[in-house]
């Protein structure tokens, strides 16, 4: 038998394409180009997939708090998507989450962590925490 989620809903995710996005080797982040002048270009374009659509278990932690920014107010949100394994192939970090049961988000992959093991029945569940800015140096996403 396999173990299913609690209250699974439907989860879009555009699949983050770094084959398209230049990134730093060494950090693991947007490789910004330096113009002429030295200056670092800041108009980087962070490239998307196809969006899909999975079933996932959904934990908020924090949805839409207000939270003090630089350049003023802005919204936070963080938490965690749980998925079966074959879908967790399906997921990297930086992809963006953009709808989740039918309400439109915007979340960064930023981790995957193996979250259960049912012995029995040899099923894993991974889960995927999330937040709403990148990971990749807040770009133009």
């Amino acid at each position: 038998m396999k173990p299913k989620l609690i209250h699974p809903v439907d989860v879009t995710i555009t699949p983050f394409d770094s084959a398209a996005t230049t990134l730093d080797p060494v950090l693991d982040d947007l490789e910004m180009p330096e113009n002429a002048n030295g200056e670092i270009e800041m108009d980087v374009q962070v490239k998307y997939k196809t969006p899909i659509e999975i079933k996932a278990q959904v934990k908020y932690n924090k949805f839409d708090e207000i939270t003090g920014a630089p350049a003023g107010f802005e919204s936070k949100g963080v938490g965690y998507i749980l998925v079966d394994l074959e879908t967790s192939k399906l997921l990297n970090k930086n992809d963006k989450i953009t709808i989740i049961d039918g309400e439109a988000v915007e979340f960064y992959i930023i981790e995957e962590v193996p979250r259960v093991h049912y012995k029995k029945s040899n099923q894993k569940r991974i889960h995927f925490d999330y937040e709403s800015v990148s990971l990749i140096n807040n770009a133009q996403l």
